[in-house]
């Protein structure tokens, strides 16, 4: 089959490999739609911390957010069939660790994330998957949409940890996919009102489209005007753009006693956070890993169209023009919140 394969910054090339071999507990699943997100950026031009830890080997086929269709089914696996539409989990716990039998499978004393560390990943023809960790996409919604599911599942899980409660108001800083799913998921789990915030105004049409606020920082005082359009400081904020710059921006407009998480990982080795202000005004501060018992809420969001991700489609490249989607994507050639690769 084909993948692209990452063998060195921005050294990646479309090659022949092995079609994946699936155990008793395992589907082999065609992949049909795969999104490039910023982690697969990361990785392609070696700013993955996960590298530098050692967690991440290459040569390396990447791809997490996938959807596609069961072509094999595990002789143990009792609920798929060949030709299923499915979507699953980045995380693949190995489900008898004292953190898989918590719940807590993304934290897996073997880790493994699909297409990140000990697994290949969904820019490929096919991909494998555990029984447990993969899920039925529902009817009506597209391969395209489904692809969604795992960045949407990633901010429902933030989301649900830093807890959000009827009437909050909510400010989001970044306008990637992230950012627009974040503030979606935000109203969706009871906030009154949303603003999102972004270096450029590229993307307001979008936001206007999605009834979501938009504030252009290089143009407006964020500390004056997300109070502005929210009637007072918001009660929880989600920091979605991986600039560091942006961490303290985000922490000193929570309100005190509010709620701050942070979704996305920068690369710097180290960020500063301003502890005093996080303390003095009893904020709490929530980091959030993947998208672990995410996924069905995150479906059924998407299905019902409470949240909207056709709008977030920028382009759709075929897989042997991969290496040129990803470079659409790393040189920010024009607008780019989702571009997916479609293997088949």
């Amino acid at each position: 089959m084909k993948a692209l394969r990452i063998h060195g910054p921005l050294d990646m090339r479309l090659e022949e490999v092995p079609l994946p071999e699936i155990r008793e507990s395992q589907v082999l699943i065609r992949v049909r739609a795969v999104g490039i997100c910023a982690t697969d950026i990361e990785l392609y031009d070696g700013r993955m911390p996960y590298i530098r830890q050692g967690l991440s080997r290459l040569p390396l086929t990447p791809g997490h957010e996938w959807s596609g269709t069961v072509e094999q089914v595990g002789t143990a696996v009792g609920t798929l069939k060949t030709g299923d539409r499915v979507v699953g989990d980045i995380s693949l716990g190995c489900g008898q660790c004292l953190n898989c039998l918590r719940g807590a499978y993304h934290l897996c004393d073997s880790r493994t994330e699909l297409g990140v560390i000990n697994e290949q990943g969904a820019f490929a023809e096919y991909i494998r998957s555990f029984g447990r960790h993969v899920y039925p996409i529902p009817d009506g919604l597209s391969f395209e949409e489904a692809a969604f599911a795992e960045p949407t599942a990633t901010c429902v899980n933030a989301l649900s940890r830093t807890g959000v409660r009827p009437g909050d108001r909510a400010a989001v800083f970044g306008d990637g996919v992230i950012g627009f799913l974040a503030a979606q998921v935000s109203r969706c789990l009871g906030a009154s009102a949303v603003v999102l915030i972004a270096r450029k105004p590229d993307h307001a049409p979008v936001a206007e489209a999605l009834g979501i606020q938009f504030v252009d920082s290089s143009q407006k005082d964020i500390q004056s005007e997300v109070p502005r359009l929210l009637g007072g400081l918001p009660e929880l904020v989600s920091e979605c753009t991986g600039n560091p710059d942006a961490l303290n921006q985000a922490l000193h407009l929570t309100r005190p006693g509010g709620r701050f998480n942070a979704l996305s990982i920068t690369g710097a080795r180290e960020v500063p956070v301003d502890v005093d202000y996080l303390v003095t005004r009893d904020i709490v501060m929530v980091g959030s890993l993947a998208s672990p018992n995410a996924f069905p809420a995150a479906l059924r969001l998407l299905a019902s169209g409470a949240v909207k991700v056709s709008p977030l489609i920028t382009k759709t490249y075929p897989l042997d023009r991969g290496v040129e989607a990803f470079e659409y994507v790393r040189l920010k050639k024009g607008p780019r919140i989702k571009v997916l690769v479609s293997p088949g």
